[in-house]
């Protein structure tokens, strides 16, 4: 028969006491893991007008609980509001685009659990909400809105009152060039080179509704190449057109640099440094597929992207975390990928950068120096 001490019976009670206040520490724990998004702030972050957002403009949500939020809800002068994916997220943040029909007010978030949370603070969209002042006479014989037969000149396939926002686009960019016209107007729009007036693309007009339609180009031609970098004009044939600027590279690292060492710099160097704030968005430079994912103790954490309609190989080393993409992913020019760290064999936060015209490791890399200062101008 077993006996115990009135020592040893307090000992058990203690520990049975310790143990269950454990357990009550892990599960609030394991709760505040699992918990419901919330936000602090919100704010436009590129293709900002001042301060405020456009429709176009990518804006960052930030709180937490948020890496699981799979729609963005804007305020809209309609019923309802208007939805959007999420571009990206992580636990402290989401980004997304602002879409067509959204005007100023609080943004709301919706997770996988069907959990809500509204930001605390309006974001301001600039020139949303207001409709297009009409100023033709019909009693005038030359405005466009006259009798038949007196205005607009013969073939004019283009509307009036088109613009443009963004005016800059990307190939196969996150961030496109977007007319904007009103619905019905028009089915589809020339893109035309502005060096040479040659309609180099055509593109459908989406009904966005509340009497607007947009059309974005994803900056391939109608031969399926890449359209050169420069300048173009959504339009022509007799009507309004609106410029923009279209580019094929973004410069990868989303604010600001030192340059440090480049190709050939000792050590087997075989790309650029570019020196920033542990922490700063580092984006695709160019669209692609996600070739490698992994960590390495020299490069950190990596990842290297097969670049779309091109045999060049893009790398990324020294992530601070584990990429925002995985193996087989495809990715957008402009799409975030990851931040500046200094993982692996690093000495300073920094992206260095790589890029091998036939492919990864399997000939000799280029020297990315003169792109990267291309880029970095328009981006």
């Amino acid at each position: 028969m077993l006996r115990y001490s009135t020592r040893d019976l307090l000992i058990a009670a203690l520990v049975a006491v310790a143990s269950f206040a454990a357990g009550l520490v892990f599960a609030g724990a394991a709760d505040a893991a699992a918990g419901e998004p919330a936000i602090d702030a919100v704010a436009c972050a590129t293709d900002c007008d001042g301060k405020a957002a456009a429709v176009g403009s990518t804006v960052e949500i930030t709180g937490s609980g948020l890496e699981a939020v799979e729609v963005v809800k804007f305020s809209s002068d309609e019923d309802r509001r208007v939805k959007a994916k999420p571009d990206g997220t992580a636990a402290d943040m989401v980004e997304v685009t602002v879409p067509a029909g959204a005007v100023t007010g609080k943004p709301r978030v919706v997770d996988a659990d069907r959990n809500k949370a509204t930001s605390p603070q309006e974001l301001e969209i600039a020139g949303a909400g207001s409709e297009p002042t009409d100023t033709t006479d019909p009693n005038d014989p030359t405005e466009p809105g006259a009798d038949p037969g007196t205005g607009d000149a013969s073939g004019d396939t283009s509307p009036d009152g088109i613009s443009v926002d963004p005016d800059k686009g990307f190939f196969k960019g996150k961030r496109r060039a977007t007319a904007h016209v009103a619905s019905g107007s028009v089915t589809e729009l020339d893109v035309v080179s502005a060096g040479d007036g040659t309609v180099v693309a055509t593109v459908p007009v989406k009904d966005e509704g509340a009497g607007e339609a947009t059309a974005k180009w994803d900056g391939v031609t109608d031969d399926g190449e890449v359209a050169p970098n420069g300048e173009y004009e959504f339009g022509g044939g007799g009507g309004d057109s609106a410029a923009f600027e279209q580019y094929d590279h973004i410069f990868p690292v989303n604010g600001r640099v030192e340059w440090g060492d480049g190709i050939g710099a000792g050590r087997g160097h075989q790309g650029q440094d570019l020196f920033a704030d542990c922490g700063t968005k580092l984006v695709a430079a160019r669209a692609g597929k996600v070739e490698h994912v992994d960590f390495h103790e020299a490069a950190g954490n990596y990842l290297v992207i097969d670049g779309k309609k091109t045999d060049t190989d893009y790398v990324y080393m020294h992530l601070q975390e584990v990429p925002l993409v995985a193996e087989g992913d495809k990715v957008k020019t402009g799409q975030r990928i990851g931040h500046v760290g200094e993982t692996g064999n690093a000495s300073g936060c920094h992206l260095h950068f790589e890029m091998w015209d036939s492919g990864w490791q399997q000939g000799e890399p280029a020297d990315p120096t003169s792109e990267l200062k291309k880029w970095d101008e328009w981006s």
